[in-house]
């Protein structure tokens, strides 16, 4: 795994050293970077809440699937809200996926 360079290479809940892929919040002060652990766990610190908007650094992960990155998840659920659960027209919009 890369090791993050910014200015803050820490996660501001644990301490550990950021690696990518990493969770920046929206809402908070720049570079309040939180490591994928401490996101998934909905840890908080002074005024960070899990609740508040993020962006994730180096966004061509999987989140919910190991078969889907992050931006492909993102479109998917871009096409839900635009759709909702008309299958057919979501498909549309999303990258064709071999079976394999």
């Amino acid at each position: 795994k890369a090791v993050v360079s910014t200015q803050s290479t820490g996660c501001r809940v644990c301490s550990a050293t950021l690696t990518l892929p990493y969770i920046q919040c929206a809402e908070c002060a720049s570079f309040f970077n939180v490591c994928l652990c401490c996101f998934t766990t909905g840890s908080k610190t002074g005024t960070h809440q899990p609740w508040h908007p993020y962006k994730i650094i180096h966004a061509n992960i999987p989140v919910i699937s190991n078969n889907w990155s992050a931006i492909e998840e993102i479109k998917m659920l871009s096409a839900i809200e635009r759709y909702g659960l008309d299958w057919e027209n979501v498909a549309s919009m999303l990258p064709k996926k071999n079976e394999d």
